[in-house]
């Protein structure tokens, strides 16, 4: 997955930020920061981190059609820039240079591959030349003219004279009086206008700063993959009000497993020399330095999946999983619930189809954790064949069971219920993390909600 070019770090965040498109920005400032050890660019706008980024790609790539072909797939051109992935950006530029440029270096068996591997090609590019500039010391002239405002007022069109060819210093004063007596009465009213608008705004609360991450915890069971498996893994955070807090992802065995490190996506990969189940360790971290360590493993001696079209830098997952809780005969449903020993509760998880393909034998599981019993029987699946509830067999915490097939925008709702109970609970309150898994076609998705007992 790496390249073995010089500057191959700068090469991976030059390929997270086209991947990324519209939330690109703290990438772009990694990559500032990166350059340059500076944090000057925390202060930048989004505008600010496009027009870094874009001037970085015209001034290390030389032709014109792989100039375009980057700026197209990072979302830089017109008719691209609301575009989430840089899948769906490449698919447009194939289309139109099918349109409008017949003969082009894209045709052949695969133009979908050879654009993306040209793609690839051309950012090792851009990152071994950044790489050699920094060495060489001309880095510097080059980030101050890139980020100046000077560049900025350079590219903006002389003014132009006025049209009956007269020299501006020419107008009659009065002119001069009237755009004085003008610029101060439209501030006045422009400041009029701001001040009703403030004082008439909806009372909303300001957004509060999360807190610092002290514990990270993943999911706790045991994670075998076989080659090629996506998975998605997630993590949950103490104390909860830092939950939604960023984390990274990096995976130190990634002849075994490569991670995405912005939101967790895993992928086993095809083969490995030492065949047999090998591991690879996961590491998690907040941006508060707080760290944990998740173990993968991937049994190379089974039968995988077919190889994915699209790399993990372009994959968009086609379903979601969400979970839910609440004590059994409460009406509401939610994130995370308190309970004590004895109470019972309700875990409700959806799978839905976000896709336009038909989903085959949709396999779901539940993983929880030492202190939920589940209730044999309680098991339900609803969907719009079976709205009353459809009783099913007793596996879902355990090797998971099969929900059917579904088609596009379609879903199902699986339900059953759980105990407290006490297995070696410490005193004081106590957080209980179950998740929710659906594997499609390879592809694992996950969710959780929590429980906090009081003993």
């Amino acid at each position: 997955m790496g390249y073995d070019t010089k500057g191959k770090k700068i090469s991976k965040i030059l390929r997270d930020i086209r991947t990324a498109g519209a939330d690109s920005d703290q990438i772009v400032k990694a990559l500032f920061s990166t350059l340059t050890g500076s944090i000057e660019a925390e202060e930048w706008s989004h505008q600010k981190c496009r027009d870094f980024y874009e001037s970085v790609l015209r001034h290390y790539i030389d032709d014109d059609v792989d100039l375009e072909l980057l700026l197209a797939v990072s979302g830089l051109l017109d008719g691209y820039r609301s575009m989430k992935t840089a899948i769906s950006r490449r698919k447009k530029y194939l289309k139109y240079l099918a349109e409008n440029k017949p003969g082009s270096k894209y045709d052949g068996a695969d133009p979908e591959d050879t654009l993306r591997k040209a793609e690839n090609d051309l950012l090792t590019i851009v990152a071994t030349r950044l790489e050699a500039d920094k060495d060489s010391g001309s880095l510097p002239q080059l980030i101050e003219k890139w980020t100046s405002p000077q560049s900025e007022d350079a590219e903006k069109p002389e003014e132009q004279p006025p049209v009956d060819g007269t020299d501006a210093s020419s107008q009659p004063r009065i002119n001069i009086w009237l755009h004085r007596l003008a610029i101060p009465t439209l501030l006045a009213f422009i400041g009029a206008v701001v001040l009703l608008v403030w004082f008439f705004r909806p009372s909303t609360p300001l957004e509060e700063e999360l807190p610092p991450v002290k514990e990270i915890f993943a999911t706790d069971d045991e994670i075998t993959l076989v080659p090629n498996e996506r998975y998605k893994l997630l993590a949950t955070v103490l104390p909860p009000e830092a939950i939604g807090a960023d984390l990274s992802f990096v995976s130190l065995n990634t002849d075994v497993v490569i991670v995405r490190e912005r939101d967790g996506w895993l992928q086993a990969l095809e083969n490995h020399e030492a065949g047999g189940v090998q591991t690879a360790d996961i590491i998690i971290q907040a941006e508060s330095g707080a760290t944990t360590t998740k173990t993968v493993a991937v049994d190379f001696g089974q039968i995988g999946y077919a190889p994915p079209e699209e790399s993990l830098d372009d994959f968009v997952p086609e379903f979601t999983v969400s979970q839910k809780i609440r004590i059994t005969g409460d009406t509401e449903w939610h994130n995370c619930v308190d309970a004590k020993v004895g109470d019972e509760l309700e875990i409700q998880f959806e799978y839905q189809n976000t896709s336009e393909n038909e989903h085959v034998d949709v396999a779901v599981r539940d993983i929880l954790p030492a202190n939920l019993g589940y209730i044999p029987g309680s098991t339900t699946i609803y969907t719009t064949q079976t709205p009353t509830g459809l009783k099913k067999e007793d596996g879902i915490v355990g090797n998971g069971i099969y929900i059917g097939t579904y088609g596009s925008n379609s879903n199902a709702y699986v339900r059953f219920r759980v105990r407290v109970v006490d297995i070696n609970l410490a005193n004081g309150v106590t957080g209980l993390v179950n998740w929710s898994q659906a594997c499609v076609n390879g592809v694992t998705l996950q969710d959780f909600a929590t429980v906090r007992v009081s003993q």
